[in-house]
C-alpha cells in the first residue's frame, strides 16, 4: 500500500503546485479582500475548475481506497478563495471549513468566511466567525475593520464605535476606521462628536466628498443650517452629479424644513436610480412633511419592496395614524417590531396609538418595553403615568409624576397631571397648590382643561378653584 499511498500524494501535490501558480496569477491571496472585485478571466477560470476536478476525483478515488493523503490548509483556503470571487459560496465555505479542521487556530480561513458570511447578509453570523479570529488574535486588524462593518450593517453602533476605537489604537491615522467611527457616531445621535472625525478625514483626504456632506448633515442635525448647506454644496461643487451628495443634500434641507427643495433633489437622484430605497424613504418624508399622507405611503411602498425596513415600516404606521387608518398602522409597527423588537421609536408609537384608541392596559405594555430601552424617555415616563391614572392608580401616577418633576421642575404638563391625581386621592389642598401652579404657566389652556376636567368636578364649588379657574 506504501507506494500507491505515495503515487496519490504525488500526484496531489503536483495539482496543488499548479493550482498555487494559477491562483498567485490572479493575486489570490490567503486572506480575501471583500472590497476587491477580482475579476477572474473565463478561460483561466475554466481551466481552474478543470484542474479542481481532477483534484476533487483523485480525494475521492484515495478516500474509495482508505488511502489516507494530507492536504494543505493554505491550498484549501486558496481554493475557497477561489470559488468566493467566482461567487460560488457554498463551495467556498466548504472549504473554509476543510482548512479549519485540519487547524482550528489557521485564522484566515475564518475571517473569510466571516466576509463571505457579511457578503450575503449574514451579519450576526459572520460577527462570530470575527470573534473566533479575535480570540486567536485580539489584534487581528481586519478582522476588528470587518466586524465594526458588519455591527454597523445591524444598526448596533456603539458595539461598533467599540471596534473602530480598538482600530484606531493600532493605527490612529487610519482613514476608514476615522470615516465609518463618524458615521456611526452619526447614526447614534452625537453629531458634534462626529463632526471631529469627519474633519480628521478631510485633513487626511482633501475633499473628500462622503466627509462633506456626512459632516453636513451632522451639522444640519445640530440646527447648523446654513454651515450644513455650505458643506453639501461644497462637496457638489467637485461631483454635481456624487450620488450619495445629491441625497445627503436632500436630507438636509428636508431637516430644515425646505420640503420642495429637497424633493428637487430625491427627484434628480430617482432620475439615476428610479429604485434606491433610501431616496424613496426619504421623499416619502418629504410628501409626509408637506401634509400629503397618501403620496407619502406610495413611496414607503416602494423602498420596502426594495428593503424591509423597521424605519420605513415606522414611518408608514406614522403616516396611516395621520389618515386615521389605525389598523393599518398596528400592522405597520407590528410588522416593525417583528424584524427589530427592541426598536424603541415602534415600541413608544404603538403605544400612543393604543392610548389614542383608549386601550390603556396594552399601551402601558409598550410604554414599559419602551421604557426599558430608554428609562428616562420623557414622553414615555409621561404617558405611562396618564395611563396609569386613567386606570385609577393615582399613588403610582403620582411617583412617575414627582420623578418627572425631580428633572423637569416648570413643566406644566405634569404639574397639571399631578394636580389630577392628588384631587383623585381626595389631597385637595396640594391638588389646588399644583393648579395654581399650571395655571400660573399657562392660564388660558389650564384654566379650560380644569372646568372641564370630571376630577374636579366635587371641588368646582370651593372658592380656592373658583379663584385658580376663574370659574
Amino acid at each position: 500500500m506504501a507506494p500507491a499511498y505515495n503515487v496519490e500524494q504525488n500526484k496531489l501535490s503536483i495539482l496543488d503546485a499548479l493550482l498555487l501558480r494559477l491562483f498567485n496569477e490572479q493575486k489570490i491571496k490567503l486572506k480575501i479582500d471583500s472590497k476587491d472585485r477580482l475579476e477572474i478571466p473565463s478561460n483561466l477560470k475554466s481551466k481552474i475548475e478543470g484542474t479542481l476536478n481532477v483534484r476533487a476525483n483523485l480525494l475521492s478515488k484515495t478516500l474509495e481506497q482508505k488511502n489516507n493523503v494530507s492536504t494543505d490548509k493554505q491550498i484549501e483556503t486558496l481554493i475557497g478563495n477561489f470559488y468566493y470571487y467566482t461567487n460560488q459560496f457554498d463551495k467556498a465555505a466548504f472549504f473554509y471549513d476543510k482548512a479549519n479542521k485540519i487547524d482550528p487556530n489557521f485564522i484566515e480561513p475564518i475571517f473569510n468566511r466571516g466576509d463571505l458570511l457579511a457578503k450575503i447578509g449574514k451579519y450576526e453570523e459572520a460577527i462570530l466567525c470575527y470573534d473566533i479570529a479575535l480570540s486567536i488574535d485580539p489584534n487581528y486588524f481586519d478582522a476588528l475593520c470587518s466586524k465594526g462593518d458588519a455591527l454597523v450593517s445591524i444598526s448596533r453602533y456603539n458595539e461598533a464605535i467599540s471596534c473602530y476605537d480598538k482600530i484606531l489604537e493600532i493605527d490612529p491615522n487610519y482613514f476608514y476606521a476615522l470615516y465609518n467611527k463618524g458615521l456611526a457616531l452619526s447614526k447614534t445621535g452625537r453629531h458634534e462628536e462626529a463632526i471631529t472625525f469627519f474633519d480628521q478625514t478631510c485633513n487626511l483626504k482633501l475633499n473628500h466628498i462622503p466627509s462633506l456632506y456626512n459632516k453636513g448633515y451632522s451639522l444640519a442635525k445640530l440646527g447648523k443650517h446654513n454651515e450644513a448647506l455650505i458643506h453639501c454644496d461644497k462637496a457638489l461643487e467637485i461631483d454635481p452629479d456624487f450620488f450619495d451628495a445629491l441625497i445627503a443634500k436632500g436630507m438636509v434641507l428636508t431637516i430644515n424644513g425646505s420640503y420642495e427643495e429637497a424633493l428637487y433633489y430625491f427627484n434628480k437622484t430617482l432620475e439615476l436610480d428610479p429604485k434606491h430605497p433610501d431616496v424613496l424613504y426619504n421623499k416619502g418624508l418629504c410628501l409626509a412633511k408637506l401634509g400629503k399622507y397618501e403620496s407619502a405611503l406610495s413611496y414607503y411602498n416602494k423602498a420596502l419592496e426594495i428593503d424591509h425596513n423597521p424605519e420605513i415600516l415606522l414611518y408608514k404606521g406614522n403616516a396611516y395614524v395621520q389618515l386615521g387608518k389605525y389598523s393599518d398602522a398596528l400592522i405597520s409597527y407590528d410588522s416593525a417590531l417583528t424584524i427589530k423588537p427592541d426598536y424603541f421609536d415602534a415600541l413608544f408609537r404603538k403605544g400612543l396609538l393604543l392610548t389614542h384608541l383608549g386601550k390603556t392596559s396594552d399601551a402601558i405594555v409598550f410604554y414599559d418595553d419602551a421604557l426599558k430601552i430608554k428609562p428616562d424617555y420623557f414622553d414615555a415616563l409621561f404617558h405611562k403615568g396618564i395611563e396609569i391614572a386613567e386606570l385609577g392608580k393615582h399613588e403610582q401616577a403620582i411617583e412617575i409624576f414627582d420623578k418627572l418633576l425631580a428633572e423637569y421642575k416648570n413643566n406644566v404638563n405634569v404639574i397639571y397631571a399631578k394636580s389630577r391625581s392628588k384631587a383623585a386621592i381626595g389631597e385637595i389642598d396640594q391638588s389646588l397648590d399644583l393648579l395654581k401652579q399650571a395655571v400660573s404657566k399657562n392660564p388660558k389652556v389650564i384654566k379650560i382643561w380644569a372646568r372641564a376636567e370630571p376630577v374636579f368636578e366635587k371641588i368646582q364649588d370651593d372658592k380656592r378653584f373658583k379663584k385658580i379657574t376663574g370659574h
